[in-house]
């Protein structure tokens, strides 16, 4: 498992990759200008790379933000009932917190 991240370049409002971060030696962790974002080690239906902050879909079209549960210590996304991220094959990403907007009100 390699660790890897992206981030969010809030300065120009556009999503940074991994390959980016490296080619410019950036220190995104210590900037004001950077969001860092892990890669959670796993992928969508679709073989996509999800990410903290990713907004995904389920089959019946729900809704969900992956984020850290800090009390946990484990990747989660937002419900109310116990639950742990884990891959379901139906699910895709559809989009981002910080760039797709309109997704932000989920369940």
């Amino acid at each position: 498992m390699k660790l890897k991240f992206r981030a969010w370049d809030i300065k120009y409002k556009i999503m940074r990759n991994w390959d980016w971060l490296l080619n410019k030696q950036c220190t995104f962790f210590n900037s004001k200008y950077f969001i860092p974002l892990q890669y959670i080690c796993l992928k969508d239906k679709n073989k996509k790379e999800i990410y903290n902050g990713d907004i995904i879909e389920n089959q019946f079209g729900e809704r969900f933000l992956v984020k850290w549960d800090n009390k946990r210590a484990m990747w989660d996304i937002n419900r109310d009932e116990d639950f742990y991220l884990r891959f379901y094959p139906d699910w895709k990403i559809i989009g981002n917190k910080f760039e797709n907007l309109e997704l932000k009100k989920i369940k």
